[in-house]
């Protein structure tokens, strides 16, 4: 007995040892293959279509399916990523050189000046909003510019990580199913409690990022156009702050799209602002009603705050791809509670 105390313990100590060895391997990677985990979710239904087309050749199919998301999703992600990196340092630049803070300057001014009559002392009081809002701008693109900056600093880096995140996606689409039934019967957990924090992971995928997510990034796009039309400077960056807001609860897009409004009326481009409140009551702010609906469906969504602050969580946590991983990370510890809570109640 003791013999086979020992021989437990022994590989108890080993198998622990192995994990974190293991672990300490693939930290780097790590992100980058839950990410490509999310990929899978979401590209899944797609996969299945070809495959259903060629069922004999489910590596033609995983295949096929990688290069429409890269075509579809991680190219474009990558491009509005450059877009808004080199943006944040323009901007930057500008609120450290003195451009912006003139242009405050003078907002502050006119604005104060409408209200001069109404309210003594308001241009004195606006100038001094000018000067706080120019300093916590400047720390909020200093915060923007080293998160996102990460993952752009070496194209060599992030070449490598593509490459592995296509080829993780490539064999979650092959052998997904396989690898789910695996991991479910050699976990200790009972194989339904496997699957039941399986199914609540791509439920939670599939509403969040194909729900919740997707119409924020479709709003922040059509804002961002709005903002490259009617002359807003530095649109995509606007455009990111646009589909961040959209995934605030009760104010959503109006936290952005009302600043910029306010801004073209109050540099004097009259037409350009009523344009811009059109263009966001017409088509960004009408996204909500038709496409939501549709794209959360019946599937397990968080709440709204829970996904807006697993989302900045994340991002300042895993950096860009905390988007995806913040949300995933807050219903991961959800379905396990769940399961944990059930097996409590059972006993």
């Amino acid at each position: 007995m003791n013999t086979d105390k020992g021989r437990a313990y022994f590989l108890l100590a080993l198998l622990v040892g192995s994990v974190i060895v293991a672990f300490l391997v693939l930290q780097p990677f790590l992100t980058t293959i839950a990410l490509a985990g999310i990929f899978a979710v979401i590209l899944h239904p797609l996969y299945e279509r070809i495959h259903h087309r060629i069922p004999n050749y489910p590596g033609l199919s995983a295949l096929a399916t990688v290069i429409v998301g890269l075509l579809l999703v991680i190219v474009p992600l990558s491009l509005i990523g450059t877009l808004v990196i080199n943006q944040s340092r323009t901007a930057y630049t500008e609120l450290v050189s003195g451009d912006s803070l003139a242009t405050a300057e003078v907002i502050a001014h006119n604005v104060g000046s409408w209200l001069e009559p109404y309210v003594p002392g308001a241009t004195e009081y606006a100038n001094s909003i000018s000067l706080e809002i120019s300093t916590y701008a400047e720390q909020g693109l200093q915060w923007l510019i080293s998160r996102i900056g990460v993952a752009f600093t070496s194209l060599l880096a992030v070449f490598l990580r593509l490459l592995i995140m296509l080829m993780a996606l490539y064999y979650f689409l092959k052998e997904g199913k396989q690898l789910e039934k695996l991991l479910i019967e050699r976990s200790p957990l009972l194989n339904e409690e496997g699957s039941a924090i399986m199914d609540q992971l791509a439920r939670t995928i599939t509403s969040v990022v194909k729900g919740s997510l997707a119409i924020a990034c479709i709003q922040g796009a059509l804002a961002g156009v709005g903002y490259l039309i009617f002359g807003l400077p530095n649109p995509a960056l606007w455009g990111v702050s646009t589909a961040i807001s959209a995934l605030i609860p009760g104010v959503g897009t109006a936290l952005t799209l009302i600043p910029a409004i306010i801004y073209l009326f109050a540099v004097g481009h009259i037409g350009s602002g009523i344009g811009l409140l059109l263009w966001g009551m017409l088509l960004v702010g009408a996204i909500d009603n038709f496409l939501a609906p549709k794209l959360i469906g019946t599937g397990a969504a968080l709440h709204p705050l829970a996904i807006l602050l697993s989302v900045l969580g994340g991002i300042a946590l895993y950096g860009p791809v905390g988007v995806f991983l913040g949300p995933l990370t807050i219903s991961f510890l959800y379905s396990v509670y769940t399961v944990y809570a059930k097996s409590v109640a059972a006993h």
